[in-house]
């Protein structure tokens, strides 16, 4: 397979997820090797995103539209107006009443509708001058609960090891042994063996980061699932500056969100509802990896550029 019929034939299909199994194989060793295609993939997948958002929004008719606009300058005017001139404003329709009280319910109307009409122009003002709301992630929510649950509660469920850079030792948690067993002391030993052959084994990718430059170590690792039955890995760095959260996880349909911040390579970065999130989608097999912080998002970027993955890079 070529670029040519790859991009004509499969890219779309591709992006959706609709492949069938043998065309996606043949798909993901394509994309796998060719990174001309692999960003041609990511940019149609977010591109989906974005008519996927687009078209979940009514079109309001363009007499209400018309309404609106007018409701909304009728607002500003009234809000750059002299507090005095509009407490003046305000206050006529009442005096104008008030001569004709003596009519029973002839004001009534007139005034409930006044009132109506003022309540309705200032709730609609507000709006105008703030900032639209992003639509939620999913993918992010998750990782946020999850972020928050593992700062108090984790608990490793895969064999964890811890690596000291000094002497090259590598220890592993293991079944029934306590508290570790040692596993490795060569000096090139590799640091992420135990776990990354745990993940492996879930049928997940080996999702790792050497954060060991920045001060982090890894704390442990853990396979669940999601509700739908989805195997996940999460893997729980700690350092001084604090906790970085890894999910990596099957995800067919998800394409990168409108809003990064920054990117690096093919992996972006946001700042969400207060945490930095850095995404990365790999190149075959449709998982997602989610790295997770409290940490400023260029301290993230920088910690992500020096760290050696195992996994995304391949």
């Amino acid at each position: 397979m070529d670029c040519r019929e790859y991009i004509s034939e499969y890219l779309a299909g591709h992006a959706d997820g609709e492949l069938a199994p043998l065309a996606r194989r043949a798909a993901d060793e394509h994309v796998s090797g060719c990174p001309i295609c692999r960003a041609q993939l990511i940019e149609e997948r977010a591109l989906k995103a974005i008519v996927r958002q687009s078209v979940a929004l009514a079109k309001a008719p363009a007499e209400l539209k018309s309404r609106i606009r007018g409701a909304l300058d009728e607002a500003d005017r009234r809000a750059a107006a002299p507090w005095t001139a509009r407490l003046t404003e305000f206050l006529a329709p009442f005096r104008a009443l008030g001569s004709r009280i003596s009519e029973p319910l002839v004001w009534a109307p007139a005034g409930i509708a006044a009132v109506i009409a003022i309540a309705i122009l200032a709730a609609i003002a507000v709006p105008r001058r703030g900032l639209i709301a992003p639509p939620p992630v999913p993918e992010f929510e998750l990782a946020i609960s999850r972020f928050q649950q593992f700062q108090h509660d984790f608990v490793p469920n895969v064999p964890a090891e811890a690596y000291e850079n000094q002497t090259g030792a590598v220890y592993a948690w293991v079944i029934n042994r306590d508290p570790v067993h040692r596993v490795a002391d060569e000096a090139d030993s590799d640091a992420f063996n135990d776990l990354a052959r745990s993940f492996r084994s879930a049928n997940l990718p080996d999702d790792l980061f050497d954060f060991a430059q920045a001060g982090y170590t890894i704390t442990g690792g853990r396979v669940d699932q999601l509700p739908d039955g989805r195997p996940i890995a999460y893997t729980l760095y700690e350092g001084a500056a604090g906790e970085i959260v890894s999910l990596c996880f099957y995800d067919p349909t998800m394409a990168a969100p409108i809003g990064a911040v920054n990117w690096l390579g093919l992996r972006s970065f946001y700042q969400y509802k207060g945490y930095s999130i850095c995404l990365s989608f790999y190149p075959t097999g449709h998982f997602i990896s989610i790295l997770i912080t409290r940490m400023p998002v260029m301290q993230l970027m920088r910690d992500v550029a020096a760290a050696d993955p195992s996994g995304i890079s391949r």
